[in-house]
Parts: structure tokens; C-alpha cells; sequence
């Protein structure tokens, strides 16, 4: 169970950073923005404004010819800009720091996903856990609860800590 309590702990630590990162990033969205530029294209006769983050998109948007060439060049530039200006905030902001913690923490939580595959159970907490990790880890969101095999594996977690009087894992 040891490295039960080392994976929830890694987990509640990914967690923090997660939660610390997104924090950096909305105040940094407030205060610049998000580095995109708008686009305005004609689609048949209707005007559609997209936003773009990079070159490709503005020459997908906009197409590749010589009466678009001028408004590319100065999206491209604008966008250019704003991304410097982004990265320079980011630097400032502790949100570069912010994303390496959390993918130092992300590879931590990996391992001892993967250590706790490997390991094997000794008693029904321990089947538990392992089965805990996988729901945890692997489903994608609630569009995905009710869909196998998240569904089943959750139900067949609930059973087991039934059959076990209540011990609950996570």
C-alpha cells in the first residue's frame, strides 16, 4: 500500500500545479489576452470572423493569393508580436516555472501509474487501488462515464467496497 499512498499523493500534487498553472494563465489572459488575431473571411456571402494562433490558419483562412498577401503579412506580424509579448509575461509571470513543475509532477504520476500496474495486489484494497488508478487515469470526462468501460469498472469498484465493508480506496 505504500506506493498507494506515494500515487495519491503525486496525484494531489499534480493536481495543486494544475489548478496553480491555470491560475497563472487566466491572470495573464486578463491582462493580455491570449495571443490570436482575428480574422475576417468572406464564406460565400457571408462574413466570418475565426481567430488564428499561427501563420497556417491565417493562410488557410485567407488563402494564399496576391490580394490577400498585404493583410497576411501584417496579421502574421501582429501575431508575431503578441506572442512575444505573451512569452515575455510568461517569463515574468512564473508561468514557465508553473508548466515545468507540472510536467515533472505529470511524469511522477506516470511512473507510479505505471509502477502500480506492475506491482502485485496482496489484498482487496490493494485490487481496489489499482482498479481506483485506472478510472482515474483513464477516463476521459463525464461524456465518458456511462460508456464502457468506465461504467463497468466504477461499478465493479463500488461492489468491492461493499464486499469489503466500506473501505473505501481514494
Amino acid at each position: 500500500m505504500q506506493i498507494w499512498r506515494a500515487w495519491q499523493e503525486a496525484r494531489a500534487e499534480q493536481r495543486r500545479l494544475c489548478a496553480q498553472r491555470d491560475q497563472i494563465e487566466a491572470t495573464l489572459i486578463k491582462a493580455i489576452g491570449y495571443p490570436r488575431v482575428l480574422v475576417t473571411d468572406t464564406d460565400g456571402e457571408m462574413q466570418v470572423e475565426r481567430y488564428a494562433v499561427d501563420g497556417g490558419t491565417i493562410d488557410a483562412l485567407l488563402g494564399r493569393t496576391a490580394e490577400t498577401q498585404d493583410l497576411r503579412r501584417r496579421l502574421k506580424a501582429d501575431l508575431r508580436r503578441q506572442k512575444i509579448r505573451w512569452a515575455a509575461w510568461a517569463r515574468t509571470s512564473g508561468l514557465r516555472q508553473a508548466l515545468a513543475c507540472e510536467r515533472a509532477a505529470d511524469r511522477k504520476l506516470d511512473e507510479l501509474t505505471d509502477a502500480m500496474a506492475s506491482v502485485q495486489a496482496r489484498t482487496l484494497e490493494g485490487v481496489m487501488s489499482k482498479l481506483f488508478v485506472a478510472i482515474e487515469m483513464g477516463e476521459a470526462g463525464p461524456d465518458e462515464r456511462d460508456m464502457l468501460p468506465w461504467l463497468h469498472l466504477r461499478s465493479a469498484l463500488a461492489d468491492l467496497v461493499e464486499l469489503t465493508g466500506g473501505n473505501r480506496v481514494g
